[in-house]
Order: structure tokens, then C-alpha cells, then sequence
């Protein structure tokens, strides 16, 4: 293991355990914070997004085919799109059924009667802060544990010099 330089040394030996455990601490609450500031990043670059694309039915839909909310119950059903999260319009100026339970809806169109539809669906897991949780966690975990073998390394040394003096 390459040498620590003096600077961090220093600090490694100032520390007593008590305060390496209170700056543990400190870290992990860190990186919570971080995931739920994340969270209200992500939250608030949606809420303002109001794109007539996406829209539940756009004028051409409305032309072109009848909404019909049950019809995937019926018959046969192709999804045109998957789990797409409902807009703030959405749910509280329209208050689409599909929006009300779970905030996600797939957009599907019913086969035999060319009718669109809305189902709620469920969202898994958002993968990216679970891997963003996980990468904060293990790389806190490897520092603490090289500054506490360091810590233990340094204390070792300095109780057998002390051995030795005497």
C-alpha cells in the first residue's frame, strides 16, 4: 500500500474513533440527502413538461379513433406505450382515472374495435438511484475501511515503538 502523504496522516491520527464514527455518520446522511435532492430534481423537470405529443388523446387520435376506458378487457390489445407517467394536468384538471391510483398509464389500442384505452400500471424501482445509492455506499464503505486500517496500522506502529522504548 502506497504511503499516505503527512498532510492526511496527520489527520488519520488526530481523529479518535469517536469522531471517525460521527464523520460516518455525517457521509451516509450526506448521501441521503443527495438521493432526495435528486429525487425533487427529477420530479420538477417532469411537472413543468407539458408536451401536446403526449397528450392523452391528441386531436388526430380523437379523429382518427374512439376512446374507450375498458375495451383492453374485452378483447385483444396492442400497447403503444409503456408505463408513461401522468402530467400534473392530468391528474389534477382532467382527473383521469388512469392517473388517480398510480401516477403511470399504459396507452394501449384495442384491436378488434381500433378504440385507444388507458390502463394504470405500476413502475419498477428507479434503477438509476438505486446504482447511484449503491456506487455512494461502496465507495464510503472502501474509504472508511482504508482510513481505519490505516488508523489501526499507525496506532500498532506507535504502540510498539512505545514497547520498545521502554
Amino acid at each position: 500500500m502506497p504511503a499516505l502523504p503527512p498532510k492526511v496522516r496527520e489527520i488519520i491520527e488526530s481523529c479518535t474513533s469517536k469522531r471517525m464514527i460521527t464523520s460516518i455518520l455525517a457521509l451516509m446522511v450526506f448521501c441521503v440527502l443527495i438521493l432526495m435532492l435528486e429525487e425533487i430534481a427529477e420530479e420538477s423537470e417532469t411537472k413543468g413538461d407539458f408536451d401536446v405529443k403526449k397528450m392523452a388523446v391528441s386531436e388526430k387520435s380523437k379523429e382518427d379513433a374512439k376512446v374507450d376506458e375498458t375495451c383492453y378487457e374485452r378483447e385483444a390489445f396492442t400497447v403503444l406505450q409503456s408505463c408513461v407517467k401522468c402530467t400534473e394536468f392530468e391528474k389534477k384538471a382532467i382527473k383521469s382515472n388512469h392517473c388517480i391510483s398510480t401516477g403511470f398509464y399504459d396507452r394501449l389500442r384495442c384491436t378488434a374495435s381500433g378504440s385507444l384505452s388507458f390502463r394504470p400500471c405500476n413502475p419498477g424501482p428507479s434503477h438509476r438511484s438505486l446504482v447511484i445509492f449503491l456506487l455512494a455506499s461502496f465507495s464510503i464503505s472502501i474509504l472508511s475501511g482504508v482510513a481505519a486500517f490505516q488508523r489501526k496500522n499507525h496506532l500498532e506502529r506507535y504502540a510498539y515503538t512505545r514497547v520498545n522504548q521502554h
